[in-house]
């Protein structure tokens, strides 16, 4: 009897309760459509209240809270992602590299104490001579010194022909002076 009176009377009330619930949602959507409740958000955005209430959020666990979150659900990889799809990071990254910033950024590392500090142990590692040796023997190495020594070869081949046909030039011409003969014609 009483699970047909339970029934009974949520087959009366439940219609009731939408019938509320879908008027609420109307005055709602009238109330944030009003332009009373535009003044009212733009009053309490102006108000000094809010100023002291984010300052105290910021200061509070919030923050830690919203990093986790960030990190927990993938926010800045998917920021990250959009930004890189449409382009927009190359732009910002354009703009950082030719930031007058920026350049003053990297003139105050490469010369502070860090940077010399760290190439002085670099060129005490042992580590940083067997890469140096790896790369002077790698085959693209090879080549480039290979074709860069052919190339200063050919250079100096060039620059010897071209002498010694003026020097030969010179001692034929000698030569046909001593003996009185005309210049060979050319």
């Amino acid at each position: 009897m009483i699970g047909t009176l339970t029934r009974a009377t949520g087959a009366v009330t439940r219609p009731v309760r939408d019938l509320a619930g879908r008027a609420a949602l109307r005055v709602l959507d009238a109330t944030l459509e009003s332009q009373w409740t535009a003044q009212a958000v733009d009053h309490v955005l102006a108000a000094p209240l809010l100023e002291r209430a984010v300052e105290r959020a910021l200061a509070g666990p919030l923050v830690d809270k919203l990093a986790r979150e960030l990190v927990r659900q993938a926010v800045i990889e998917r920021v990250m992602e959009e930004l890189l799809a449409g382009g927009t990071a190359d732009h910002v990254v354009a703009r950082v590299v030719e930031s007058p910033a920026t350049e003053e950024l990297v003139a105050r590392v490469v010369d502070s104490r860090l940077t010399e500090a760290t190439v002085a142990k670099l060129l005490s590692s042992a580590q940083l001579w067997v890469l140096v040796d790896e790369i002077a023997q790698s085959p693209a190495v090879m080549e480039a010194v290979t074709h860069q020594s052919r190339s200063f070869a050919d250079q100096v081949a060039e620059d010897l022909r071209v002498r010694s046909r003026g020097a030969d030039s010179a001692v034929e011409r000698t030569a046909r002076r001593i003996v009185r003969r005309r210049p060979r014609p050319t």
